[in-house]
């Protein structure tokens, strides 16, 4: 899976302002898509998770979509404005190991 295929299909949402795709292994050690989106201040409460998981599913094959959707306020990036994807994998690994992420 290119994780840039599938922010693609999730920037061409009009609610979604940026997207990063990572995998994170479920219970059974397997990787799994997991998206982190920054959802315009003017859309904040009219999209759901589910919404932009039905859009993905609508445009990609059924292995590429997400199959969780988290809503953050800004994504962790390098000085010069380069997505820190391992961060985000980092950040949702923590999630898993805590209980948070299901």
């Amino acid at each position: 899976m290119s994780p840039s295929e599938v922010e693609a299909r999730l920037l061409a949402h009009p609610a979604v302002v940026e997207a990063a795709v990572v995998g994170v292994p479920d219970a059974e050690g397997i990787d799994k898509p997991i998206a982190v989106v920054v959802i315009g201040s003017e859309s904040i409460d009219e999209v759901t998770p589910a919404d932009l998981i039905s859009w993905c599913r609508e445009g990609l094959a059924a292995f590429k979509r997400p199959r969780d959707v988290r809503f953050v306020t800004e994504l962790p990036k390098t000085a010069t404005g380069k997505l820190q994807r391992f961060k985000v994998r980092r950040d949702l690994i923590s999630e898993a190991e805590t209980g948070v992420l299901q």
